[in-house]
């Protein structure tokens, strides 16, 4: 077994791993190049749509009017401009009350309103709309596993095209835990960078593989998500990939949650994380306590400080 991100083929470890988010149980093979420490599939398949049923999570997500009101659009877009914009006043109290933590990684980029984003295997398109809802215009979302384009009622539109079939060029091209889920990543970067200002960045957020989650659960952590996740990348096979397209990362920032803890102890018992007895489906059912919980929340604080946290924003751009 080569490495598709580095072309090592000495030494590789081969796993077997169970396909757990909806407890269908197929078993996939999976190997860790032993220079790069990619965790890759062994088979590679084009033929993606079985991996993601209509009920994926990507895939599922209502309108902000119906599903907050007024009031509670007002209170999440002030709390949002603060998260985005770092912006004071009410909305930096009610962000530091209840962080937005998934649109927290842009405000380490220069953004306004003017700034063009396009984010790339965006489902659909959740983390936009939010951003279309404070006023970011030069927006869109693509995603090839879309039954159809989609056009929301604040104007966002997600479209299902390959990012080749957009315009050039843009600020910001995100891929917000997609990169995994790509067949070909290099040829997906090479395609990104081509539509890149010259002073633009491209925003990667994904698992890695070579941390403290990985070595606790080993082919139980919840993270692989086989067989959705193509390759769980290294923090070194993450920049292998990065220099082989011409550019650098010029900052890493780790961002992993409880969720690499109570997921992957689920798994460990065989609870599917789209179950009944799911700590994501009904947390009352859950065998996990608030006291875990809280636990899992502080080591996952003290592992992002160590770098040795399950996920990594990178912030990339041209030489």
């Amino acid at each position: 077994m080569k490495c598709r991100i580095c072309g090592n083929g000495q030494k590789n470890a081969s796993y077997n791993v169970r396909d757990m988010m909806f407890g269908l149980g197929d078993i996939y093979d999976y190997f860790q190049c032993s220079v790069c420490k990619c965790l890759q599939i062994s088979e590679m398949t084009k033929d993606l749509d079985f991996k993601y049923p209509p009920n994926y999570y990507s895939y599922n997500m209502q309108s902000s009017k119906a599903k907050h009101g007024r009031i509670g659009r007002f209170i999440r877009r002030k709390r949002n401009q603060s998260a985005v914009f770092k912006k004071k006043g009410i909305g930096k109290v009610i962000n530091d009350i209840v962080p937005n933590k998934e649109l927290a990684f842009l405000s380490e980029v220069a953004i306004n309103n003017d700034t063009s984003i396009l984010d790339v295997g965006c489902g659909d398109g959740k983390l936009l709309y939010e951003l279309k809802e404070i006023g970011l215009d030069n927006i869109l979302g693509i995603d090839p596993f879309i039954n159809r384009d989609i056009t929301y009622d604040n104007g966002l539109q997600i479209k299902k095209v390959d990012i080749g079939q957009t315009k050039c060029c843009w600020d910001i091209i995100m891929f917000n835990h997609s990169l995994e889920h790509i067949l070909d990543p290099l040829e997906a970067l090479l395609k990104a960078k081509d539509k890149l200002h010259e002073t633009g960045v491209i925003i990667i957020r994904t698992p890695v593989a070579d941390t403290f989650a990985w070595e606790k659960y080993g082919t139980e952590w919840v993270q692989i998500d086989a067989p959705r996740h193509v390759h769980v990348f290294s923090l070194k096979s993450l920049g292998i990939l990065v220099n082989n397209v011409g550019m650098n990362i010029y900052d890493v920032i780790y961002d992993s949650t409880e969720f690499q803890f109570w997921g992957s102890e689920q798994y460990m018992r065989r609870v599917p994380l789209y179950s009944g007895d799911s700590y994501l489906v009904n947390p009352k059912n859950s065998f996990i306590t608030r006291r875990q919980m809280g636990k899992f929340k502080s080591l996952s604080r003290l592992l992002n400080k160590e770098e040795r946290g399950d996920q990594v924003i990178a912030y990339i751009r041209k030489p």
